[in-house]
């Protein structure tokens, strides 16, 4: 997998199994990953910053230093607050409950 990444990242292209290449250089690539998440829900009361510098801590700890610094921008989202949980599982319980069009 790290292959992978660092192929698209490097080279802005990906080569398929099939043998096919596709041009990376248009698109922008973005990575998603919970590493660090089972820390951060338990630092219900630290300042963003706190958060941000765990998270990243940890991102530098679990990848490989070439993958982690071939990633222009790292971002560190907020945890969403119970309501907007809780408004988002609403969300998709009344989804999966209507009839579909």
């Amino acid at each position: 997998m790290l292959d992978l990444f660092l192929q698209m990242l490097d080279d802005a292209s990906i080569t398929f199994a099939t043998g096919e290449r596709k041009n990376l250089s248009r698109f922008y690539t973005v990575f998603t990953s919970n590493i660090g998440s089972s820390e951060v829900m338990r630092m219900t009361s630290a300042p963003m910053a706190t958060v941000e510098r765990t998270v990243l801590s940890r991102v530098g700890q679990q990848l490989r230093p070439e993958l982690v610094g071939r990633i222009t921008e790292k971002l560190v989202f907020a945890r969403l607050g119970f309501d907007t949980q809780r408004e988002i599982c609403e969300l998709m319980i009344d989804r999966e409950k209507s009839p579909p069009a």
